[in-house]
């Protein structure tokens, strides 16, 4: 199985300062996120239909694990 895995923001805090000339990112959280390559079905539909629901178990208990902090 091929899987493709992932990192996102799901929010994002950024300080600048008051002429915007730079900016910091003060606090920042990313979501993880799996599902399986698009190599593996016989089609795109059956792609659609099954990318996240037949990941491998060890696949979705790490992503789980990521996104609940450890």
């Amino acid at each position: 199985m091929h899987a493709r895995l992932w990192f996102y923001p799901e929010h994002v805090d950024i300080s600048a300062d008051d002429n915007y000339d730079s900016a910091v990112i003060v606090n920042s959280r990313f979501i993880a996120g799996a599902e399986r390559n698009a190599l593996d079905p016989d089609s795109q539909e059956d792609y659609e239909e099954k990318k996240l629901d037949t990941l491998w178990p060890s696949v979705r208990e790490n992503i789980e694990r990521l996104n609940r902090g450890w």
